[in-house]
């Protein structure tokens, strides 16, 4: 019984610790707030060490910003349809990625004005996590694992 109250105050305090490390710095939520007025149902995560992440929605859209610790934008992620990208990616993903199916398309606007597209492309037990540029080519791809393997 002492190892059971044992485990679940240290469980207890684990998940508070957590949370209290969760706590968004005001220079990224000012910075945030300045950025997107019109955000709704934000949630916030920190992705890693120096990167914030906040979800949220904006005129009919999911959306994700991510900010450095200073509060300095890093990119917005924007979610899209099939649909919406743009010809030379749907042409791109024919010809490179053949049976292929697209997945969570987003767009990604990044500090320099910069344009990309991030798709998940999935065949079989293989998938992989690509950014097109806007022309088609390729700007980073790596193949992500199954989350069901052990």
């Amino acid at each position: 019984m002492k190892k059971l109250s044992l485990g679940i105050i240290l469980a207890l305090f684990g998940i508070t610790v957590a949370c209290a490390q969760q706590k968004v710095p005001a220079e990224v939520q000012k910075s945030f707030n300045e950025k997107f007025p019109e955000a709704k149902s934000v949630k916030w995560e920190m992705e890693n060490a120096s990167e914030w992440e906040a979800e949220f929605k904006m005129n009919r859209k999911e959306k994700a910003a991510s900010f450095d610790q200073q509060g300095n934008w890093q990119q917005i992620e924007t979610e899209i349809t099939v649909a919406e990208l743009p010809e030379a990616i749907t042409n791109a993903i024919k010809t490179q990625f053949a049976g292929y199916k697209v997945e969570e398309p987003e767009m990604l606007e990044m500090t320099n004005s910069e344009v990309a597209y991030e798709v998940e492309l999935e065949k079989g037990k293989e998938e992989w996590e690509v950014v097109f540029a806007t022309d088609g080519s390729i700007k980073s791809k790596k193949q992500l694992q199954d989350d069901n393997e052990d």
